[in-house]
C-alpha cells in the first residue's frame, strides 16, 4: 500500500488546479510534510490558498490516485515544491495584461488608447501608494509609454479592441491579490478621470513637455521609464490634464 499526501491549489494563469504529491511506502513522513507546509506559508506570506488531501492506493503512481477518486482528474501535477511555488507566486503578481483585460471590459479602445490608459493607471497608483501597480516594465516608445506584455499581445491589432472576458472574471483576477481591492479602486478612479479623453487627448497628456515620456529619448528602442521618474514628473501630466483638457 502507498500513502499519497497531496497539496492542491488553483492556478489562475494555468487555468486549472495544480497538485504536488508526496508518496510513502510505510507511513507518511509528518516531519517532511510539516516542513513543506511551512515553506509554502513562508513563501506566500500566508496568502497562498491551498488544501491538503490523503489517499491510500495500491500503486505509487498519480494515475492510481485519479482512479481511486475522480476528484483528482484534470489536475496538473507539478514535479517539485519549487515548481509549485513558482506557479503560485506568478498568480499573486499582477501583469499589465491582467489590467488591460479589465480595462477592455469597461471600454472598447484601440491599442494606442489602451497603452495610455494603462500607463495612467500605473502612474496614478504609483504616486498615491508609492508601490507598483503591476510587474511590467514601462518603455518610452515613439507614440508614448507602453507596457511590455500588453505591447506583445496587442501591437499588431488594428481598430477597436474588445474584451475576451466578462467584467466579473477580469475583476476577480485583481481582487485575488492581497491589495487587490486597493488596486481595483485606484484603476476605477483613473478610468473615470480620463473617461471622456480621446486617444489624441491622452497622447497630448503623456507627451506634455517635462512628462516622464518626454524626459526620455523615444527615438531609441526600449528606453525604460523608471518608477522614480514617474514619481518625479507625473504631476506634469496631471497639470496638463487639468489645464488643457478637464476644463474644456
Amino acid at each position: 500500500m502507498f500513502d499519497h499526501f497531496i497539496i492542491m491549489a488553483s492556478s489562475y494563469r494555468k487555468g486549472t488546479r495544480i497538485a504536488l504529491q508526496y508518496v510513502y511506502d510505510g507511513g507518511v513522513d509528518t516531519n517532511e510534510i510539516q516542513k513543506v507546509i511551512e515553506l509554502i506559508e513562508q513563501a506566500g506570506d500566508k496568502t497562498f490558498s491551498y488544501s491538503t488531501h490523503f489517499v491510500c492506493t495500491m500503486s505509487e503512481s498519480w494515475e492510481s490516485v485519479v482512479s481511486y477518486d475522480p476528484f483528482f482528474e484534470d489536475v496538473y501535477l507539478v514535479e517539485s515544491l519549487e515548481e509549485m511555488l513558482f506557479i503560485l507566486e506568478k498568480d499573486i503578481k499582477l501583469s499589465g495584461l491582467d489590467i488591460a483585460k479589465y480595462i477592455l471590459t469597461k471600454r472598447n479602445c484601440t491599442h494606442l488608447e489602451l497603452e495610455k490608459l494603462l500607463y495612467l493607471c500605473y502612474a496614478d497608483y504609483l504616486c498615491m501608494y508609492k508601490k507598483r501597480l503591476c510587474e511590467d516594465t514601462i518603455y518610452a516608445f515613439r507614440y508614448g509609454p507602453v507596457m511590455d506584455s500588453v505591447y506583445e499581445k496587442y501591437s499588431h491589432h488594428n481598430g477597436l479592441l474588445g474584451s475576451e472576458l466578462t467584467t466579473l472574471v477580469a475583476q476577480s483576477r485583481i481582487l485575488l491579490l492581497p491589495d487587490g481591492k486597493e488596486k481595483l479602486e485606484s484603476i476605477e478612479r483613473t478610468l473615470e478621470k480620463y473617461n471622456k479623453c480621446s486617444a489624441y487627448d491622452m497622447v497630448n497628456i503623456t507627451h506634455a513637455k517635462g512628462s516622464p515620456w518626454a524626459s526620455k529619448d523615444s527615438s531609441k528602442w526600449y528606453q525604460i521609464i523608471e518608477d522614480s521618474l514617474i514619481q518625479e514628473k507625473h504631476s506634469v501630466e496631471e497639470e496638463y490634464f487639468e489645464k488643457q483638457i478637464n476644463n474644456i
